[in-house]
């Protein structure tokens, strides 16, 4: 039997244990009916202050017991994104949260958009919204497109940076809360972004997006004209003072509170269910593992791809570059891989492509 049709075989076992995120809205039918609706189709906002609103749960592969939650807070027209996380999805900590993000963010709050929760749809939130005359709607029921900018910021910030596991200590609140505050200034501060601003049809007659220029949220912000000046000056200041470089390591190289979250849950900091990709190349049926097609994306080998030390020194130092230089390891020899010291070339019937 060959590797590919093991990896089919083991497939709906495989998919069954990895770890997916769950969903815990629950409707709030008594004051569902009395809150405007606003649809995906409707027209978007031309200012800055109005933003979505939605709770990502940190429930593993179980909704049983008390975990974590993390509030999303996105602005519809310019994109600023602020996180936090809850204790659970009480009234309580998602008003407590909301007033620390209106707080933080550098403009006025003007508006509001929640799904159909019970954790938004209750007379605390109402009231809060209502004290500080918040334009309050809510998404139609299972149509997650109305609040489709809130909806890929929890994937993009909540399930990139704290991924699927399970968070229900005082302790992994407080990392996940240090996590999202050198989030946020990546984020808003550096990280560009393109918006639909229309439709164009080719000559055949079919309709594509159009988008504008990418900008960062705080590109968008100043362009705006919302901001005071002691606003625009602080957020200046911030912008000068940040080295992203140093605020935020590669993807091969984790924060220090992403790396603490991960050896509280994993002790040897991966995902379990990721082991079996490095895994140690076995003999099937007596013979060598063999290489696979080109078109089979199930290969018995990762290789890890080296960038070249003299490249990689002269683009450090390079004019322009604010990434600090860091001694690089050296790459393990020929005939020594990643997993168990195999490689293509000290394997039966593998041959080095030329």
């Amino acid at each position: 039997m060959s590797g590919a049709t093991i990896d089919r075989l083991l497939k709906p076992t495989r998919d069954g244990a990895r770890l997916v995120g769950l969903s815990g809205t629950k409707p709030g039918p008594l004051l569902r009916n009395s809150i405007q609706v606003r649809k995906a189709g409707d027209e978007h906002e031309q200012a800055p202050g109005f933003v979505e609103a939605d709770l990502v749960l940190h429930c593993g592969s179980t909704l049983a017991g008390e975990f974590v939650h993390s509030l999303t807070v996105t602005d519809v027209f310019t994109g600023w994104t602020e996180n936090a996380a809850l204790k659970n999805g009480a009234h309580r900590w998602v008003i407590e949260a909301m007033t620390s993000i209106e707080a933080r963010l550098p403009y006025p709050l003007v508006g509001l958009d929640t799904d159909d929760g019970g954790e938004f749809i209750n007379h605390a939130l109402i009231k809060w919204a209502g004290d500080r005359n918040l334009f309050f709607t809510r998404s139609r029921p299972y149509k997650s497109n109305d609040n489709a900018h809130v909806e890929q910021k929890n994937g993009d910030v909540a399930r990139r940076h704290a991924l699927h596991y399970r968070y229900d200590t005082a302790l992994e609140l407080q990392l996940l809360n240090e996590l999202y505050a050198l989030v946020r200034v990546r984020l808003n501060m550096f990280t560009a972004t393109t918006k639909a601003i229309g439709w164009r049809s080719n000559k055949h007659g079919k309709k594509t997006r159009v988008y504008d220029k990418p900008r960062t949220p705080y590109q968008r912000v100043i362009d705006s004209g919302i901001l005071t000046a002691g606003k625009a000056a602080e957020l200046a200041a911030l912008f000068e003072a940040t080295n992203p470089c140093e605020q935020h390591p590669p993807q091969r190289h984790q924060s220090a509170p992403q790396t603490r979250i991960r050896s509280r849950t994993d002790p040897t900091g991966r995902n379990p269910l990721k082991a079996r990709q490095t895994r140690t190349p076995t003999a099937i049926n007596g013979r060598p593992p063999r290489r696979a097609s080109k078109r089979n994306h199930h290969t018995h080998f990762r290789v890890r791809h080296y960038v070249n030390p003299a490249a990689s020194d002269a683009m450090r130092e390079a004019p322009g570059m604010r990434c600090p230089s860091a001694p690089r390891a050296a790459p393990p020899s020929a005939q020594q891989g990643r997993s168990g010291g195999f490689s293509r070339a000290s394997l039966p019937g593998c041959r080095r492509r030329r």
